[in-house]
């Protein structure tokens, strides 16, 4: 090996050490001088040593190697143990010093950008103690086993789903379809975090906001039924963040279609921009004839949504989707297809959305899989529209109902237009 790599692989190592020891020194700060169990040169020091434990492993001797990861190993356990009974210690910094010790061996080994990326995420990781356990303090039960589960369906099964056709017309690609039952079940928790930490404080419009990447169908019917109990005078407000959800429904919409088939967003920036504009425009007016005195506290209105019989209920109709889609497509081609946007609008957009993205990366013409987005869209918009006029009292449903159809016809205009 060169001696130029040699050196640059040793300051990569002593780079490792100092990133993470830099965040260490910084944690203990105030700790009396002698009392810390590593610092910051400690920390690049067992970065570099564990750069020259790989080379030396490579280049040399295994065994040599080996017996000086065992005895960095060793000497950790014998200042661990040394600690005073009476002192409460943790164990991260003997934890982070193993993590150190083996970036350096993996820049020692020439994976450097791995082990710089390792160090400052391990350095982030480490700083966040503070938000980690307040986050850990407010969660609930049910808040836990939603995260759990998210990582169950992400990290655990998709990666053993086959990324291949199946099934008639060779529509179903398990891999794609549990793919975007994540994404959604992704944003919808995320949904969830943010109405639980900012909507009792912000109030109905940044519950709207926060609703719609969950479900706007749903945020519509938790403000709708939560105006009941409101005065009269605040019900603008609560108007504002229905409408608010709908138009976070289009840019979920737009997110989907991005992550999928970033070319399709061509086809349908004129009619979701203006139903996007409406939609806002409206939701500020609203918003703005509120009474500047009074502040409307909403409750998030929905219960998690992220649970497991949820996601595997989405994967399920996405495949039902995707296969209607393509038979409706290959037996009566463009109108079938609009006519089965309409219907999945009536209930939901993330499944038609999904399939006909999928579908417009190959057999789909760019411009059908656009109408039919937008027809789904609009679908779904006058369902809420209905729901605002007829469940609520008319003074919150009517102004949300008209701003919901103006983005409507704002949307089915662009797209006439177009």
């Amino acid at each position: 090996m060169a001696e130029i790599e040699v050196l640059h692989r040793l300051a990569v190592a002593l780079a490792v050490g100092l990133v993470i020891g830099l965040e260490r020194g910084w944690s203990d700060r105030n700790a009396r001088e002698g009392s810390r169990v590593a610092g910051i040169r400690t920390f690049a020091l067992i970065g570099l040593g564990g750069g020259l434990t790989a080379l030396i492993g490579s280049e040399f001797s295994v065994g040599t190697a080996a017996a000086l990861t065992l005895g960095f190993v060793g000497l950790l356990a014998v200042v661990r143990f040394a600690q005073p009974p009476d002192r409460d210690v943790g164990m991260t910094t003997e934890v982070a010093a193993i993590v150190t010790f083996a970036l350096g061996v993996l820049a020692g080994l020439g994976h450097m950008v791995a082990a710089i990326a390792g160090s400052v995420g391990s350095a982030f990781l480490l700083g966040l103690k503070p938000t980690l356990h307040r986050w850990l303090q407010r969660m609930n039960q049910q808040e836990l086993f939603a995260a759990l589960q998210l990582v169950l369906i992400s990290a655990v099964v998709l990666p053993l789903l086959p990324d291949e056709g199946y099934g008639p017309f060779a529509a179903l690609n398990p891999y794609r379809v549990w793919l975007m039952a994540v994404v959604v079940a992704a944003v919808s928790f995320v949904g969830y975090l943010l109405v639980k930490l900012l909507g009792s404080r912000a109030g109905a419009l940044v519950t709207g906001l926060c609703g719609g990447l969950a479900s706007s169908t749903a945020t519509t019917m938790a403000l709708v039924r939560l105006s009941r109990d409101l005065d009269a005078s605040l019900h603008a407000a609560v108007a504002s963040g229905i409408v608010a959800a709908s138009a976070t429904m289009v840019v979920r919409v737009v997110v989907l279609v991005a992550v999928i088939h970033p070319p399709l967003l061509f086809d349908l920036a004129t009619p979701f921009a203006a139903m996007l504009v409406a939609g806002v425009g409206a939701a500020v007016w609203l918003w703005r004839r509120r009474p500047v005195e009074q502040h409307v506290t909403v409750a998030a209105g929905h219960r998690n949504p992220l649970d497991l019989r949820v996601a595997l209920a989405f994967a399920a109709f996405l495949a039902l989707v995707t296969l209607a889609a393509e038979a409706t497509r290959v037996e009566f081609g463009a109108a079938g297809l609009y006519v089965l946007s309409a219907a999945s609008g009536l209930a939901d957009v993330d499944a038609i959305t999904v399939s006909v993205a999928q579908q417009s990366i190959s057999q789909l013409p760019r411009d059908v899989a656009a109408k039919s987005l937008v027809i789904a869209a609009s679908v779904n918009t006058a369902v809420k529209a209905f729901l605002a006029a007829t469940m609520g009292p008319a003074s919150a449903g009517r102004p949300a109902a008209a701003a919901l159809f103006a983005m409507l016809g704002a949307g089915l205009g662009a797209l006439a237009i177009g």
